[in-house]
């Protein structure tokens, strides 16, 4: 096996010395022989070290190389870019990753580190650390990225993002990306002279980017993919910036186009819901709560027909994604059966699947399963004690969820109008501290049980659940058999009263 992974990397590093070969145009001064021959012994260091490849907590190094900036661009450009991303990324960090594996000698702007490791089922994989200078200041960017087919390792295939950003000289931008809530550095440039360049190794499929800055909230949209990407605008107004050369995020633009004016009537109608709870004005609370949800269906729709429309688009997974919790598990079903295969592979999609298939364990028709937690005085609550009602509303929220906060008024309102009649809630708080949940329960006038572990979306039940936001409820039946899911405002309340009758 040794023998064998040291050929390959040997054929790899030969591809690399070959690109250097044929990409050479111009004639080489003294100090890019002098960097390039630098460049070659450490390569050379590297296939050295896999003779001494060892396996450590069933992962095997295999080596690793430096790249500088000041290595010539004529002749080893590729070289360089593969160190800053020598393959497309796998969305996955090992947890053994310490930065006393960062060695870097300081001899340029950039300097970068890569690390080659393999797991135990020969699934290769890298380390990047980039260190780029900023006002004096080291900053580390760390990435971890499968290594790629041969045919991406020898340069066919690359990003490249040309930025023109006004009032932003010496500020280093990053592009980063949201994977299960988590944020991944991509790439990271400084603005000079107003204009900044990044670049990397051929990425899988398009995916959702977003350029930040330092300091600022304002960040820009990019749908990465392999073409050359212009972006212009300027720092202060990043989410106006203009961005051009991505067929994905044109399709991203003309879904946006649809979905603007419906977005600009609910911004407004949450300003209008928020002044009339604040002053306390029940009849324009309902009217605008119920506008607020004719406008999120509308919304759903929109989102809904894009993807029926342009199950090959890969702007899909992103909505797709952001969706789902407002989908029964048929819907979902439906539409992943009906996407490309290509976008299937994303890892929103998959993600989608895997919890499509849990969700079917709570789904409408199955027995709600038991749980127990305790209330605010610390005493042990189970979903099995709550006998004796006809209707149960198991109601996941916190006190930091704005829209559970929003939702809370209706809830108030049903519970008292029904709770004579048989029915009851059980509420669900995701909070992390004691002293938050009960200041939102208080001010809230929540008179039913609630009951919490304090562990966020870590939350056992949120788990047996399958709740991955809230708000999210389930309403169960008098033999505790689920009967709807994530019903709100008119909805829940309509429900109810199908059920029990109005008094």
């Amino acid at each position: 096996m040794k023998q064998i992974w040291l050929i390959l990397v040997l054929i790899q590093f030969a591809c690399l010395n070959l690109i250097g070969q044929t990409t050479q145009k111009e004639k080489l001064s003294p100090e890019q022989k002098e960097s390039n021959s630098l460049m070659e012994q450490k390569i050379l260091q590297l296939e050295k070290e896999f003779f001494n490849a060892k396996l450590e907590n069933n992962v095997k190094f295999l080596g690793k190389f430096f790249a500088d900036d000041f290595v010539s661009t004529n002749q080893f450009g590729h070289v360089r870019n593969k160190a800053q991303s020598l393959a497309f990324w796998a969305g996955f960090k090992p947890r053994s990753l310490t930065q006393d594996k960062l060695k870097v000698t300081i001899e340029s702007d950039t300097t970068a580190l890569v690390e080659g490791y393999q797991t135990e089922n020969g699934e290769q994989f890298s380390i990047s650390h980039r260190l780029i200078k900023h006002n004096s200041t080291w900053q580390i960017l760390t990435q971890v990225q499968k290594f790629p087919e041969f045919q991406k390792l020898s340069g066919f295939g690359y990003y490249k993002i040309n930025g023109y950003l006004r009032g932003a000289e010496g500020v280093a931008v990053s592009l980063i990306k949201i994977v299960s809530s988590q944020q991944v550095s991509i790439n990271a440039a400084i603005v000079k002279n107003g204009m900044f360049t990044m670049e990397g190794q051929a990425i899988e499929y398009p995916i959702m980017t977003y350029l930040v800055t330092p300091g600022k909230r304002e960040q820009t949209v990019i749908f990465l993919e392999n073409s050359e990407i212009t972006l212009s605008g300027h720092v202060d107004s990043l989410a106006k910036a203009i961005v051009k050369g991505s067929k994905t995020q044109d399709e991203y633009l003309t879904l946006l186009a649809k979905l603007s004016p419906l977005r600009e009537k609910y911004e407004i109608g949450i300003k209008n819901y928020q002044s009339a709870r604040n002053d306390n004005d029940t009849a324009r609370l309902s009217k605008y709560a119920k506008e607020l949800s004719e406008i999120s269906e509308k919304l759903l729709v929109v989102q809904k027909d894009y993807i029926k429309n342009n199950p090959g688009s890969f702007v899909v997974p992103v909505i797709f994604y952001n969706i789902a919790g407002a989908l029964s598990t048929q819907e979902t079903d439906g539409i992943l059966k009906s996407l490309n295969s290509e976008v299937s592979k994303t890892w929103e999609v998959l993600t989608i699947k895997e919890r499509n298939m849990a969700l079917k364990a709570v789904d409408i028709g199955k027995k709600a399963p038991d749980f127990t937690l305790n209330d605010m005085n610390g005493n042990p609550v189970s979903l099995s004690s709550k006998t004796g009602c006809k209707l149960l509303l198991i109601d996941f929220w916190a006190g930091w969820c704005a829209p559970c906060r929003k939702e809370n008024p209706n809830l108030v309102k049903i519970y008292q109008r029904f709770k004579e009649q048989g029915f009851e809630i059980l509420g669900v708080s995701l909070d992390r501290t004691r002293e938050e949940w009960a200041k939102a329960v208080t001010a809230d006038s929540l008179s039913w049980t609630q009951v919490s572990d304090l562990q966020y979306f870590n939350s056992k039940v949120a788990g047996l659940y399958s709740v991955t936001a809230i708000p999210a409820n389930f309403l169960l039946d008098e033999k505790r058999v689920i009967i709807a899911r994530n019903l709100r405002g008119e909805a829940l309340r309509n429900k109810v009263t199908e059920i029990l009758g109005e008094k």
